[in-house]
């Protein structure tokens, strides 16, 4: 064989190999919206791959015994079809779920969801997204190196928790962040407060009383608010709640039908987004918590301002001179997803992405950043298409939007 032969071998050699690494889109996240992303992507025609463990977070993150706060109805995961829905599901195990729908049954269903609209999920975990020539380069766990012209970003609230100031000189062994309790009954027997006011916070402290613990919880808010609808909506006809409520199951009468359409919220002036977002997620508890929590004492309108570990006890100060002595502090006190937590892209890429006043990315048409080809699903487009984000009823819209998207770019 020539030298000129022996080059233009290797040559095709290692252009055989580069196509076996490109890839039109990367999904990172194998979520519901990394999901539905990947399958609605997949059906129009796009070459996609998708990384990540299937229902990581829920497996992973979820307390025993938590249920979803979504209702029946808006928790089904989007496919481009209109198949493998709960119902579908239910059908298919031939026996009846209860509701509200418990944490084990939900991550069955998604695990089914994704055997049968993703098969072909990759779980080797992404560990760093940077720009190339012509897209992206994505390194997984292994080593191995792709290159994509659009990476889908569907990571979810996995490191986005947020911890309080006040709390941030007491050691690990002595403040958890809610969503580290994966076994609720570690803590039978000790004295524990909930610092929090919102699902997480009110579920985590019931399902800490229930396994044995004393728990208080200290809420800066007036008062918890119950998700009840009330008596008069309940006796209301059917066509009238339809009205008021969307059946996505976000927000409260008449504004859920606002952010129950994405792209209209989008198009809000900022001055009526900020307000209907806050309104629509409020900290809020389900209402079927609320027997489950007789026993547990509540302080309202009250917060942590310090918080130190005396002769072995937990002493936390608040901001009426009280002092509160508990054994472990659970921190109920949610997410705040920013890009400056999206440590899987690289500092050059995470720098030049336009973000809003809290850090969120600022989104174009089809979920798409100010750098072209990077996009962002799920809580990181709350910011842009508005609450219904954060939940599973916003995957019909988004994978249908995505993949419009980028099934033309």
């Amino acid at each position: 064989m020539t030298d000129m032969q022996l080059t233009t071998t290797q040559q095709t050699q290692t252009d055989v190999a580069d196509a076996r690494q490109q890839t039109n889109t990367i999904v990172v996240g194998a979520g519901p919206y990394g999901l539905t992303a990947a399958a609605h992507l997949a059906h129009a025609g796009v070459p996609t791959m998708t990384f990540g463990r299937p229902l990581s977070f829920w497996k992973e993150c979820m307390p025993e015994g938590m249920h979803l706060r979504s209702s029946w109805g808006a928790s089904s995961i989007a496919h481009p079809e209109q198949r493998f829905s709960l119902d579908d599901h239910q059908a298919r195990i031939d026996r009846k779920i209860s509701k509200p729908i418990p944490g084990t049954e939900f991550i069955d269903y998604g695990e089914w969801f994704q055997q049968n609209a993703v098969p072909n999920v990759d779980e080797r975990a992404v560990t760093l997204v940077s720009r190339s020539a012509g897209g992206f380069e994505v390194t997984l766990e292994d080593g191995e190196i792709l290159h994509a012209k659009n990476v889908v970003m569907a990571t979810g609230l996995a490191g986005t928790e947020w911890h309080p100031a006040p709390f941030d000189d007491l050691a690990p062994d002595r403040v958890t962040h809610a969503v580290e309790i994966r076994h609720p009954d570690r803590f039978a027997n000790e004295r524990v407060l909930v610092v929090g006011s919102g699902q997480s916070a009110v579920e985590t402290a019931v399902l800490l009383h229930e396994a044995g613990a004393e728990v208080q919880i200290l809420a800066r808010r007036q008062a918890i608010h119950w998700l009840t609808r009330s008596g008069w909506l309940h006796k209301a006809p059917d066509w009238v709640q339809r009205m008021l409520y969307a059946s996505t199951d976000v927000g409260p009468p008449g504004l859920s039908q606002i952010v129950a359409r994405p792209a209209l919220f989008r198009r809000l002036p900022e001055r009526l987004r900020i307000p209907i977002a806050e309104r629509s997620i409020r900290p809020a508890a389900s209402g079927w918590l609320l027997p489950r929590s007789s026993g547990i004492a509540t302080s309202e309108g009250e917060r942590g301002v310090a918080a130190n570990v005396i002769d072995g006890e937990v002493r936390v100060r608040t901001d009426k001179g009280r002092e509160i002595t508990v054994d472990h502090v659970v921190l109920g006190t949610g997410y705040r997803p920013q890009v400056s937590t999206q440590l899987l892209l690289d500092e050059q890429l995470r720098s030049v992405i336009a973000v809003d006043d809290e850090g969120l990315p600022v989104l174009k048409n089809g979920f798409m950043s100010s750098v072209p080809g990077l996009h962002f699903v799920g809580a990181m487009a709350a910011g842009t298409y508005g609450p219904l984000m954060r939940f599973v009823s916003g995957t019909p819209f988004a994978g249908k939007t995505i993949a419009s998207a980028i099934g033309v770019s």
